[in-house]
């Protein structure tokens, strides 16, 4: 179930806290895709890619008006360009 949602240029984010994921859903087709995280709150999550990083339990998501998505989880906050 999504914790938390936000939305952005034909995007909705919906983060998922048991999940350790955020997924993308196309506003326009429907499709949905993993935005961030792999499900893992253990191991790296900075200087590799947003759907490879361990982000652990996201429990708020903030788009920004330059596009980009801040996705936080205790103790830190992420941002994806």
């Amino acid at each position: 179930n999504p914790f938390g949602v936000a939305a952005s240029g034909g995007w909705l984010y919906a983060a998922e806290e048991a999940g350790g994921r955020v997924r993308r859903i196309s506003l326009t087709t429907g499709v949905i895709s993993t935005f961030l995280g792999t499900g893992s709150a253990t191991g790296a999550y900075l200087g590799v890619a947003a759907t490879g990083a361990n982000v652990g339990g996201v429990s708020h998501i903030i788009t920004m008006p330059n596009g980009d998505v801040a996705a936080c989880s205790q103790p830190r906050c992420t941002v994806v360009g």
